[in-house]
């Protein structure tokens, strides 16, 4: 009784598992939306595209003119007078409350080009920063996509145990059978069964695998957390348009996010260079200013009155030690300029080695998958005459094992090279910035 309760609590308690799990077949466009909405990596990176658009905002602010305004209120001791050898001094009557008001304007006229080199170098930033953002949402999605279809892998070997499980168990019970009628010996019994229980603890890793890449995708993309992934099954047979090497390597030059972020960081190591020169050059304002004051102090006697005046005129400024100074900052900006040609030529190189090894992979993986396919047919036809003779004592239990071992190999390596294939040619497409 008590054992028929257990059973029947853990029907029920696998039922209650079974209805919360949510099935969701996951397409390829879904898995990448969802990565760009909920991928936390790329929240932070889109957060340096905010900042630089603000900072180009505070460059642009240089332009505006500069309005201040003060007011102040205070006291005023009473003031005394001296002759210039201090043998007399005298009190001045004198009104105690003082108190200013003032309004005033700047602007700066020039400045040597350093506000306009200023926003320009903030525009830059802010293209620079969105590659670098379009650069690591093409780097996690192509990491979510390994995932994704190392578990569209792991999902076809487990179809592949499978059933190679239920074709052991197929010949062991027909073993079994001729065992009794004294055709077989107890060896050969013992050998299949422990080529099943291989089987069978493989299909367990396989199960542990999918396991463990469900639960990463699913916290990833943000899914609820009994979500059961199941891949897009119709991915190997989809077609796959292919250009030449020469289009992809043109692409690459063109496209791809690393090399734009480097030309941008050139221009902007231009743009340093060239603030650094206005450095050297004057500066011309603007300035109005309107004051209202009391008390009155440039007479003998202040008057506790009012008094009014504006002033407005240009003021032009430079910074004489400019001169020595700026030539060493010139000469480090235009290093630091020469860096980044390097660093642009070398990724253009770089863009150049990574399209032609991703388009050499993807045709060895197309290639490979055209032998693997031939192979697995002949696993298939040997697999049976095997059979067939070992069934009529033809063959002995060792060239059985050897052919259900060549089979199964056959039928994984064949469904690795099919998800190979859509793996490379996506690395492909992302070195050519296709991505």
């Amino acid at each position: 009784m008590k054992k028929l309760l257990a059973i029947g609590l853990i029907v029920c308690f696998n039922r209650v598992i079974a209805q919360d799990t949510v099935v969701k077949v996951l397409p390829l466009t879904e898995l990448f939306q969802l990565t760009e909405v909920n991928s936390r990596q790329l929240q932070a990176s889109k957060q340096n595209v905010g900042i630089n658009e603000a900072r180009t905002e505070i460059a642009r602010s240089q332009k505006l003119p500069d309005i201040e305004t003060s007011a102040e209120a205070g006291y005023l001791s009473t003031i005394t007078i001296l002759n210039p050898n201090f043998s007399w001094y005298a009190n001045v009557e004198t009104p105690h409350f003082v108190n200013n008001y003032f309004l005033g304007a700047s602007e700066t006229l020039y400045k040597g080009g350093s506000i306009r080199l200023n926003i320009k170098k903030g525009e830059l930033g802010e293209q620079l920063a969105a590659l670098n953002y379009e650069k690591d949402r093409q780097d996690i999605k192509l990491l979510l996509l390994g995932r994704y279809l190392e578990l569209f892998q792991q999902y076809n070997n487990r179809l592949i145990y499978r059933e190679n499980i239920r074709l052991a168990k197929k010949r062991l019970d027909d073993l079994n059978k001729l065992k009794r009628q004294g055709l077989v010996t107890q060896n050969d019994i013992i050998r299949n069964e422990l080529l099943l229980s291989d089987f069978q603890l493989d299909l367990q890793q396989v199960e542990n695998n999918i396991t463990i890449l469900n639960k990463e995708l699913q916290v990833v993309l943000g899914l609820p957390e009994r979500t059961r992934i199941l891949p897009d099954t119709t991915l190997t047979s989809q077609p796959i348009s292919v250009s030449t090497l020469t289009d992809y390597s043109a692409l690459a030059q063109k496209n791809q996010p690393a090399i734009q972020s480097s030309r941008i960081s050139e221009q902007i190591a231009g743009k340093n260079v060239a603030i650094e020169k206005a450095a050297r050059l004057p500066e011309l304002s603007v300035y109005a200013g309107d004051a209202l004051q009391r008390p009155f102090l440039n007479t003998l006697e202040p008057l506790n009155i009012y008094y009014n005046a504006y002033q407005a005129g240009f003021k032009l400024k430079y910074n004489i030690s400019s001169i020595y100074h700026a030539r060493d900052r010139i000469k480090l900006a235009r290093l630091e300029q020469e860096q980044q040609k390097a660093q642009t030529a070398y990724r253009e190189q770089q863009a150049e080695i990574e399209v032609t090894t991703a388009f050499t992979r993807y045709q060895e993986a197309r290639e490979r998958a055209v032998t693997l396919s031939k192979s697995l047919d002949l696993a298939n036809d040997n697999f049976r005459v095997v059979e067939k003779k070992y069934i009529n004592q033809l063959a002995q239990v060792t060239d059985m094992l050897d052919a259900s071992t060549a089979k199964l190999s056959a039928e994984l390596r064949l469904n690795n090279e099919k998800i190979n294939i859509i793996n490379q040619w996506f690395r492909l497409q992302k070195a050519a910035g296709n991505f």
